[in-house]
């Protein structure tokens, strides 16, 4: 019997923990619902301090302005024979490459130094005037200027607070290390110490309120303005078919943005036309080396024909020998143009093995007849020179550079078999020549000796005639080239005055800060939906109790009250008397008719869940509806009932069960005419024994001769048993759950009073339900029921921080 008996309890134990866990799984709506309406006003704060969040960063944070241009490249693709066979395949690498390429530039340190000095005393030196929370820039319109020199570097960066005294003098005042500098000067002298030398001025700028606002200005070091301008510029390619890219600025005055957008566009220019120049410039100084030798030569041919003339008193040469004379001429011609060639040739090859630029040999191959040479080697010297413009950035070891280093190498090659093809060629050439003018030269040993050498003296006089000629129309060509030079690059969008501020963005930051508040709301809701372990809803009750609900007390909001008192009959209509006759018609069904006589027992788990408050007011209810009632308090350890009704508690159910007094000896009559009441008593030193003894149940048989309805107001079971002995002597017993004050754990001592104590008719009263703020009540009822001595508890209570996301 005692295996059967265990293996039932045991059956009993895995049914409840499989129901529990049926009852937890998933989403509770209902408590769901119920956090969020707790939480609503948290939620309305969340949002209105997220909307004044947003509106203090946008009022008192300084706006920062985007100036941009869009630049078109004119980039080209110098390509053909060889080069255009080898390179087509990586074209569009190139041209991306290329894009690169400027913008590193750019974006380079080099580009930035000289708008920085083109800028001038506009970027050097900043002017502020102070706020109550944010400073304002006076570029450009600042009341006063200062020219300064700066003797100590350690000046740069700081700021100097200028304070207006009146209209000649005025108070600086600066902090520089552990050193305070404070003094009056006056407008338009110069002043010095072992700082600064400076002088400040007015500007158009200046009116006489000046003397209200505060100032300071800081005089900026090139590092400063330098990382400034790092974190301030951006480029990025726009549309790499279309070669564009574009250029960002940003900075806190819409006008100081326009201006150093302007003035990077401006350098940009600048550098664009001095890269393009250096060519022709490089052109030029080799002319010129060349026209000053040739120039000599001349002279020298010509005093040579001067002294030949007046020597030999010879002038014009024979007829017969100006026929070979032509044909040397060419001859000769033909040859120091293939030297020439040549020796070029042999230059550049010498440029290419030594790894050497090849830019200043670039103008000389003008004169070699082999465009897809010549082509090859621009084409390299263009590699060249990206390869320079891009050492700037420092960042050699990019792909972009990998990928150029690697095509000057195969470039280079390529030309290296061009030019050993070409110089053999060239050598076969001069041989022939050589051969064909002994041929002539011989046939000149039957012309006279003075002819023959006056011809000789012409002939080079001619050549280096033509030469210098030849030299002097060069020279003016690439002249006029310099001078049409144009930039290789066309300003599609022009810088403009930007009025919007890009930051910070109204809508966005009142967006963020909308959202930071929806999730601070969303994570206080589910941080309390996760921490909520007490009952809430009826609806989650009967999830985890397996008792029927009796019914359902609406909390009370009329009053706060202190102790549990009668309220129905002050309040005949209210909810919560409506509740109460919902429960007393519930009880007439539940009950069988015996003589209309019955008891009723109220218990609950731990006190403070109102038990002894629905004792007072269903006994209330019980009586309006004629009914003698008589309330019994058993809650002997701390009792409550004569507080509620005013009345002593000298004797009552201790003194009754132990034998010293009887019963209606300790009858209290109430203000309601049909309830009288039973004291506790003195606390005993043994209430369970008391209730166990005889006399109880002779006393409730006694009790039911003249009321119609005992109601015991028994203590809770959670804590002791002496509510277990009291339940087993009632028709009904009643079991109070609070709502959000009750624990979910609660309901395994309702199902074990049930499934194991056989209290088959226990049924459940769920008070306090707060219906979405419609209701109300409290009075202060704590956890402690038998803790006699409360200033015991050590450590620090933590209960307020956990109330946050339990409680209203």
């Amino acid at each position: 019997m005692l295996q059967n008996a265990e293996a039932i309890n045991n059956a009993l134990v895995e049914l409840e923990e499989e129901e529990e866990l049926r009852a937890e799984k998933g989403i509770n709506s209902d408590k769901l619902l119920s956090i969020l309406n707790k939480s609503l006003w948290w939620i309305i704060m969340f949002v209105v301090v997220a909307t004044l969040g947003a509106y203090t960063y946008v009022r008192y944070t300084r706006p920062t302005y985007e100036a941009y241009s869009v630049l078109k490249l004119d980039i080209k693709q110098q390509a053909s024979g060889l080069l255009s066979r080898v390179y087509s395949a990586t074209g569009e690498e190139m041209q991306s490459s290329n894009l690169s390429g400027e913008i590193e530039l750019i974006t380079s340190f080099m580009l930035y130094n000289k708008v920085i000095d083109k800028m001038g005393e506009n970027i050097h030196i900043t002017y502020m005037q102070k706020g109550n929370f944010v400073f304002s820039e006076m570029y450009k319109s600042s009341p006063f200027r200062v020219e300064y020199e700066v003797k100590n570097p350690a000046f740069y960066d700081i700021p100097v607070d200028v304070l207006f005294i009146d209209e000649k003098q005025f108070s600086l005042k600066y902090k520089l290390g552990n050193v305070n500098y404070s003094r009056n000067f006056n407008f338009d002298k110069t002043y010095e110490n072992q700082d600064v030398k400076f002088k400040i001025t007015k500007t158009p700028f200046y009116k006489p309120d000046v003397i209200n606002y505060e100032y300071f200005f800081t005089i900026n070091s090139r590092n400063k303005l330098l990382m400034q301008m790092f974190f301030n510029t951006s480029a990025y390619i726009l549309n790499q078919s279309a070669n564009t890219i574009r250029i960002i600025i940003k900075d806190h005055h819409p006008q100081k943005a326009h201006d150093i957008m302007v003035t990077i566009d401006s350098v940009y220019l600048e550098q664009t036309l001095e890269q393009k120049n250096k060519v022709n410039e490089q052109t030029l100084a080799f002319l010129n080396s060349q026209l000053d030798t040739t120039a000599q030569k001349l002279a020298m041919s010509e005093k040579e024909v001067e002294r030949f003339i007046q020597v030999n008193r010879v002038i014009d040469v024979r007829d017969q020998v100006a026929e070979m004379i032509t044909h040397v001429e060419k001859l000769k011609k033909d040859k120091i143009e293939l030297e020439i060639q040549n020796s070029l040739l042999m230059d550049l090859r010498n440029t290419i093995i030594n790894n050497q630029d090849i830019r200043k040999i670039i103008p000389a191959l003008k004169h070699i007849n082999d465009q897809e040479l010549v082509d090859l080697a621009e084409a390299l010297s263009d590699l060249q020179n990206q390869k320079e413009m891009m050492s700037y950035t420092a960042k050699e070891g990019t792909l972009a550079a990998r990928l150029r280093d690697k095509k000057i190498g195969s470039m280079g090659e390529d030309l290296l078999k061009i030019i050993n093809e070409t110089t053999r060629f060239l050598g076969k050439k001069i041989s022939l020549v050589n051969s064909e003018i002994r041929q002539y030269e011989n046939r000149f040993l039957a012309v006279p000796t003075q002819d023959k050498e006056l011809n000789r003296i012409k002939r080079f006089y001619d050549l280096n005639e033509k030469f210098y000629l030849l030299l002097v129309e060069k020279k003016a060509e690439f002249s006029i080239a310099k001078a049409g030079t144009v930039p290789e690059f066309q300003i599609l969008t022009a810088p403009t005055v930007p009025t919007v501020p890009v930051l910070p963005q109204r809508a966005n930051v009142y967006l963020a800060w909308l959202a930071v508040a929806i999730i601070a709301g969303s994570a206080l809701v589910i941080i309390r939906y996760f921490l909520q372990d007490s009952i809430v809803t009826q609806k989650e009750l009967e999830k985890v109790a397996i008792a029927p609900i009796l019914g359902v007390i609406p909390t009370y909001v009329k009053e706060q009250l202190k102790v549990a008192t009668l309220v129905v009959d002050k309040n005949p209509k209210s909810s919560i008397s409506e509740a109460l006759r919902s429960i007393r018609t519930n009880i007439e069904f539940i009950l069988p008719q015996n003589g209309n006589k019955r008891i009723l027992s109220v218990t609950s788990t731990i006190s403070g869940e109102g038990k002894t408050f629905i004792s007072i007011n269903l006994s209330g209810i019980l009586a309006l509806s004629n009914q003698k009632v008589v309330l019994l308090d058993m809650d002997m350890r701390k009792p409550k009932l004569h507080l509620a009704f005013s009345s002593n508690n000298d004797k009552g159910m201790s003194t009754i069960l132990s034998g010293r007094h009887q019963w209606k000896e300790c009858i209290h009559n109430t203000h309601l005419e049909n309830i009288d009441l039973i004291t506790a008593g003195p606390v005993p030193p043994n209430p369970s024994e008391l209730i166990m003894r005889p006399s109880f149940k002779d006393l409730l048989n006694e009790l039911h001769q003249s009321y119609d309805t005992i109601i015991i107001d028994c203590p809770p079971v959670g804590l002791v048993t002496d509510g277990i002995l009291v339940m087993q002597h009632v028709d009904l017993p009643i079991y109070v759950v609070r709502s959000e004050y009750s624990k979910r754990t609660y309901a395994k001592n309702i199902n074990k009073l049930v499934r194991v104590n056989g209290f088959k008719n226990l049924s459940i009263v769920l008070n306090g339900l707060d219906n979405f703020k419609t209701y109300g009540y409290g009075y202060g009822y704590g956890y402690e029921y038998y803790s006699e001595d409360k200033s015991s508890k050590k450590g620090l209570d933590l209960m307020w921080l956990r109330s946050l996301f339990t409680k209203q």
